[in-house]
């Protein structure tokens, strides 16, 4: 079997997935959640949690595909391993011209939203994009010129990422109130759940 030359580490490997499981959207999805739940928090703690639970089997099925082949690609190779070119090259045209593009604008745009207000720059909507493609440049470049280069990035940006979350998950802990926030909800968060409009979060939570 040849072997394929490994240009990232399991640390990497492992940041790209955490990376791209918790993406940009977990830091302003939360307040759609919560206004869906009627700020029921209890109930948006509950989807957020069935909805990461089901990633879990698609987590299982890529690791099981993996499993059988050592050729590089991903999905695509999976496709034309176990299924067949046809539906490999329709899944790879897919990739190119609708999910990675779509994909790059969204996190470009977010990108440029969050440098600006992370500098209080109030450069408006096409400031936003602006920013946003000059870092998609950036990080393009750097990942073009050396994949450990890019690799290395993945690690600290997941770093970066997990550190607020952890520090608002323990102080809302030690300094909030959870408890009583969940056993004693408001009157609007009690009306939310005699409807069926709090499903409507599961979709902030598929796009987090």
């Amino acid at each position: 079997m040849e072997t394929q030359k490994r240009e990232y580490s399991l640390f990497t490997a492992v940041a790209m997935i955490v990376g791209i499981v918790i993406g940009s959207g977990i830091f302003f999805k939360s307040d759609d959640m919560l206004n869906y739940t009627g700020g029921n928090v209890g109930l948006a703690a509950l989807i957020f949690c069935i909805a990461s639970f089901t990633i879990i089997f698609g987590s299982l099925c890529f690791s099981q595909l993996a499993a059988r082949t050592d050729k590089p690609g991903g999905p695509i190779t999976y496709y034309n391993e176990f299924i067949g070119k046809r539906w490999a090259v329709m899944f790879g045209w897919f990739q190119t011209f609708v999910y990675y593009p779509t994909l790059t604008v969204i996190l470009s745009w977010v990108t440029g939203i969050y440098f600006c207000s992370l500098f209080g720059l109030d450069w408006g909507f096409n400031g936003w994009i602006a920013t946003g493609f000059a870092w998609f440049l950036i990080c393009y470049g750097f990942n073009i010129a050396s994949a450990k280069a890019g690799g290395r990035f993945q690690e600290i940006a997941v770093v970066i990422k997990l550190i607020p979350l952890f520090v608002v998950a323990i102080g809302g802990i030690l300094l909030g109130d959870p408890v009583g926030v969940v056993l004693n909800p408001s009157p609007q968060a009690i009306e939310a759940t005699k409807t069926l409009t709090w499903v409507a979060a599961i979709g902030p939570v598929a796009f987090s």
